[in-house]
């Protein structure tokens, strides 16, 4: 079983430079930037900030390929339908994707590494920093910067009108705050004996999760959001 996961990481490693060529093809630099920065540099340059706590066993690492495919793979089938088609709306749902998924990143680790309180985004019941569902203020901030920073790239990359970019840095936005609301209704969560919550069940062989799905896990949340904002979009300019 582990060669089989170790096999599958290189395969989607591989996939991962093979689509950064395409886009840097189809799209130019600018998009290219945009991907390395939600895979890799998201991914793990800020999951190496400093933190008080969190629950999440996956934060700080490197993306695995589960990640890669919630985080970049609409992007990735958006570029290439794009490149199919040559349809100008399938490449900008693609800058979306990526803000959406800048943002919800940045929001999680900006607000952990800041340490502030935080609580369920419908409950306002204070969680643990990591759980989610959980917001803060400096995340949300965190959250705002991140899908900025991929519209900031989609404005220097293209000649596009203004209104197109802020239209990218608040659907990015908005997904992050979906993502927090899915994240607080459907993910599976865990509660502790002392009355916290978690994403990870407390031991190995754990019952059925006190709230959510068992299936629902957050790079299920990842991508059900970044879907329905591209989905959003495409809807309305297409």
């Amino acid at each position: 079983m582990a060669g089989l996961s170790k096999r599958l990481a290189q395969f989607f490693r591989s996939c991962g430079c093979g689509i950064t060529g395409l886009y840097f093809l189809v799209a130019g630099w600018a998009l290219v930037v945009g991907w390395v920065v939600v895979l890799f540099v998201s991914g793990t340059a800020l999951g190496k900030l400093p933190r008080s706590n969190h629950s999440d066993a996956k934060m700080g690492r490197p993306r695995d390929w589960v990640q890669v495919l919630a985080n970049g793979g609409i992007a990735a089938v958006l570029l290439l339908l794009h490149a199919a088609t040559g349809h100008s709306s399938l490449l900008w749902a693609a800058w979306i994707s990526l803000a959406v998924s800048n943002a919800d990143t940045w929001s999680s680790e900006i607000g952990q590494w800041a340490g502030g309180k935080v609580v369920d985004i419908l409950r306002w019941q204070q969680l643990t920093a990591g759980v989610s569902g959980g917001v803060s203020w400096q995340g949300t901030v965190g959250g705002a910067i991140g899908a900025g920073a991929i519209a900031g790239l989609a404005w220097l990359g293209t000649d596009e009108s203004l209104s197109q970019i802020l239209i990218i840095a608040f659907l990015g936005f908005s997904g992050m705050l979906f993502d927090s609301v899915l994240g607080s209704l459907a993910q599976a969560k865990y509660a502790s004996p002392g009355g916290s919550w978690s994403d990870q069940p407390p031991f190995a062989m754990a019952k059925s999760p006190q709230r959510g799905w068992a299936w629902m896990t957050n790079d299920a949340v990842n991508w059900l959001s970044n879907l329905l904002l591209v989905t959003v979009y495409l809807l309305f300019y297409w």
